[in-house]
């Protein structure tokens, strides 16, 4: 492989990275436990709690709970005690928020060294610290490193086999291509979105018909990418299978735009980080022509797959998380380019300047992110903690985020908030607490209809990422409709 810059020796390489892994440490250690949950980290501790119930139900995405499932382990908690469907009693089982997220976390953690160190024969030395350095900072990558679900998992397995099947093909060495196999296999069943990489590695193949000196995979790579391609369809064929209503109700989802999709991906990958990339595409593209096209594709094909699919059914920016690497390899050579041009003009620290000018945004999400975006959740621990302190005894509390509300109150009671005023007037007879989010389609901008018939005591905002939407608590009495205007934000 052409090294595009000059090498550093291992030991001062490994004690670069070693400073970057610990910054990334910090950083997703940093307020771990701090942000309320919201539904889908609950829903992966469900899961996580008992991991045979898990399999029998939903065999192809149970390795996805492994990391949740030692992380709470290793934090303590006490799940034999912990009852999968009562998550009204698991903080007496001591499943709090660090418990919940401690294994994430330590996966996000290992994936800056790890990618740091596979990543140095693959861009060459320099860009493989500053891609650590990129993502060690990161604040998407850092946002799912602190959330209770399968994503950095699934990014770790994703982009090793992303890199090895790159250097085994470019190398020709069967054993790394095979063991990229399996790695994206780990990938697909920590998440089955990981499945985009099999659209990363088809259409590079096909693309390399048109080099002078294709590469070849061999009798055996096809024997292994078939026999692995099959066994992971019949894991989801079978799962279909036993749970098609499910299945189904999976694509029945509200959809999106497609452009409003592409520009929510580029704004958590970093805007000023896929300019870098693209600029080192243009300059590297007659040095290393494969290695452009193939991040290149890495960076946009899961992108465009699933913008595409968002136009029929819901899917979310995370299922695109696996291209932020191709990107940040993208940014790092193209960094690392730009300060070989500039230092013999500016010298060593001024050449530098691309690299801050990246990082700069990067800096002002992550103080937004640890200081009033609230980790960029919605807040329904405060609102929850609201309820508690002024909820009278025999009050009803209902919610859309029925675990949500369980966990918080530590009440089974907690119901699911009617759809309709009609609906509530026929259910509600008492007093009661409504604990809903407003501003979000997929909630069904219940927000509207409760304004009218409920007193809205207190609101939510997480100001800097999404400021239309706010979690509401309403009290409701049934013999009155008050008029009460809206508080103002706490």
């Amino acid at each position: 492989m052409n090294n595009i810059s000059s090498s550093i020796s291992t030991s001062r390489f490994l004690l670069l990275l070693l400073v970057i892994s610990v910054l990334g440490a910090g950083l997703r250690m940093y307020r771990l436990a701090g942000p309320g949950v919201w539904n889908d980290e609950l829903y992966t501790v469900r899961d996580a709690i008992d991991l045979d119930a898990t399999f029998f139900k939903a065999p192809p995405k149970v390795f996805g709970y492994v990391s949740t499932h030692l992380g709470l382990r290793l934090a303590g908690a006490d799940l034999k005690s912990a009852a999968r469907d009562e998550a009204f009693g698991w903080q007496a089982a001591g499943i709090d928020h660090f418990a919940m997220r401690i294994g994430s976390c330590l996966v996000g953690i290992l994936t800056v060294p790890v990618l740091g160190l596979m990543s140095r024969r693959f861009l060459g030395d320099r860009p493989a610290l500053i891609a650590a350095l990129l993502l060690a900072v990161s604040p998407w990558h850092i946002y799912w490193s602190q959330g209770a679900r399968f994503y950095s998992q699934q990014f770790l397995f994703y982009n090793m086999a992303f890199i090895l099947y790159f250097m085994a093909t470019r190398e020709h060495k069967p054993i790394r291509l095979l063991l990229a196999l399996v790695l994206a296999g780990m990938a697909f069943f920590s998440q089955l979105t990981a499945a985009a990489i099999a659209v990363v590695w088809v259409l590079d193949l096909l693309l390399d018909r048109f080099n002078p000196q294709p590469f070849r995979i061999g009798r055996h790579g096809l024997l292994w990418i078939s026999a692995i391609g099959v066994f992971c369809a019949a894991v989801v064929a079978y799962d279909v299978y036993k749970r098609t209503d499910l299945w189904i109700d999976s694509f029945q989802g509200s959809s999106t735009s497609a452009p409003m999709f592409i520009l929510g991906v580029i704004f958590f990958v970093g805007p000023s980080l896929v300019a870098a990339g693209l600029l080192m595409a243009c300059n590297q593209w007659r040095e290393d022509r494969r290695r452009v096209v193939y991040l290149l594709l890495g960076g946009i094909l899961p992108i465009l797959v699933f913008a595409s699919l968002s136009m029929r059914q819901y899917a979310g920016t995370r299922y695109s998380f696996c291209c932020l690497y191709a990107w940040v390899a993208l940014g790092a050579v193209g960094l690392d380019q730009l300060w070989q041009m500039l230092r013999p003009k500016l010298g060593l620290w001024a050449a530098a300047t691309p690299l801050l000018v990246v990082m700069a945004p990067m800096a002002l999400t992550l103080s937004a992110y640890y200081t009033q975006g609230h980790a960029f959740h919605p807040r329904w621990q405060e609102a929850f903690a609201f309820v508690a302190r002024h909820r009278q005894p025999g009050e009803e509390v209902r919610t859309s985020v029925l675990e949500v509300g369980q966990y918080y109150l530590r009440d089974a009671g907690v119901k699911l908030i009617p759809r309709n005023a009609e609906d509530l007037a026929e259910r509600a007879t008492e007093p009661c607490w409504l604990v809903e989010s407003a501003g979000l389609p997929m909630t069904g901008l219940t927000g509207h209809w409760l304004d009218r018939v409920a007193d809205l005591r207190v609101y939510y905002d997480v100001w800097n990422m999404r400021p239309l939407t706010s979690i509401r608590v309403y009290h409701y009495e049934p013999a009155a409709v008050s008029t009460t205007q809206p508080s103002p934000r706490p």
